[in-house]
């Protein structure tokens, strides 16, 4: 009896051992585990931030979009380790093992996103769409140099530009400095490229109630087309008509359609804008600096330059043959953008002189050549 009471002592002393150290390697190992799970957790985070941190884009020291998708690889991954440890899909030998080659993984894929960073800025072929009707404008800034030149009476200026238009039908703006302050007896001034029922005009503010608009029938739709406003109050290549000097000369694609005399010459001149306010294309501005949405066009444009000289037709067929050999530091070019290539930022597009800036705003796109 004394023996059988011994064996059960010892049967229950050697179960509760037993029961002991189970219990003690079972907290080991979801000690063990826990741990796993946050290293796995430690390195998703690492992978979120970098993500998160990183610039993606064109320029130097970015990285290109689809460099995304191998940090977006890597983090999957590591969330399916992660998850099928909590459902206890992997055996918990293999755990330690399936951490640690994934983690390599992980490290080999985050180097090889880290190798794709941008060394220069990439050059995007592409075409600037603006559609005015629906909001869409360039803001050139507020300079006077875009539209004053010299004396009074004796300015000279010209003014290029490719255009492809969507729509010719109605009255909008193309490019302008113009505003008519209706709250000061209709004080007009500045310049403007504008179509009025189909035609090409350019319009001078001549001071108080007078314009000067000279224009010719356009019918250029959905294709592009060199336009040039050459003027030059004391006579365009020295021409005259009647004794009054050639005021303006339009030039499309490189032909003289139309020349105009000042009609109010010598009395009434030109009259720059000297307000505050921005040089727009494909919309207007008023005396106040609101956008003219009611004058919007719908299109493209490249290659503008506005010149603080009277271009003759040689100069003219030159700079619409080659505008991508204007470099933008001729003496007599106030201002130049291309529009061209894709911009780094759309807010702060750099003038080929370096002297501005312009910013894109509404309804606009990029148009990536390929």
């Amino acid at each position: 009896m004394k023996k059988i009471i011994s064996n059960l002592v010892y049967f229950l002393a050697l179960t509760l051992v037993v029961t002991f150290f189970t219990a003690c390697n079972d907290k080991e190992n979801h000690i063990e585990i826990y741990k796993y799970r946050e290293t796995i957790g430690q390195k998703i985070k690492e992978v979120t931030d970098l993500l998160e941190t990183s610039e993606f884009g064109p320029r130097k020291g970015m990285y290109p979009e689809e460099s995304k998708d191998i940090l977006d690889e890597a983090k999957g991954m590591l969330i399916d380790l992660l998850q099928k440890i909590k459902e206890e899909a992997i055996p918990e030998a293999e755990i330690p093992t399936r951490t640690s080659d994934t983690i390599k993984t992980v490290d080999n894929l985050i180097k090889s996103f880290k190798n794709t960073i941008r060394t220069e800025d990439v050059i995007i072929k592409a075409e600037l769409c603006v559609n005015g009707k629906n909001g869409g404008y360039i803001n050139f800034g507020s300079h006077p140099e875009y539209s004053s030149f010299g004396e009074n009476g004796k300015q000279k200026f010209t003014v290029d530009f490719w255009v492809k238009l969507k729509d010719l039908d109605g009255f909008f703006f193309l490019l302008s400095t113009f505003t008519d302050d209706d709250s000061k007896d209709h004080e007009r001034k500045g310049w403007c490229v504008n179509l009025w029922n189909m035609n090409l005009r350019m319009t001078y503010g001549i001071g108080y109630n007078d314009l000067m608009e000279p224009a010719y029938g356009f019918t250029y739709k959905d294709q592009w087309v060199h336009i040039c406003i050459v003027t030059d109050e004391e006579g365009v290549d020295g021409e005259s008509e009647n004794g009054i000097p050639i005021m303006l000369k339009m030039y499309l694609n490189g032909e003289v359609v139309l020349k105009k005399a000042s009609e109010h010459y010598p009395n009434k001149n030109y009259s720059s804008n000297d307000l505050p306010i921005p040089m727009v294309a494909f919309s207007g501005v008023n005396a106040a600096g609101n956008i003219l949405q009611e004058k919007g066009a719908n299109g493209l444009m490249k290659h503008m330059h506005i010149w603080k000289t009277a271009k003759n037709k040689e100069d003219v067929i030159q700079i619409m043959n080659n505008p991508e050999k204007i470099s933008g530091k001729e003496e007599d070019l106030v201002c130049g953008w291309n529009f061209t290539t894709r911009a780094y930022d759309d807010s702060n597009i750099v003038d080929i002189t370096g002297q501005y800036t312009a910013s894109l705003h509404g309804d606009y796109e990029w148009i990536e050549i390929k």
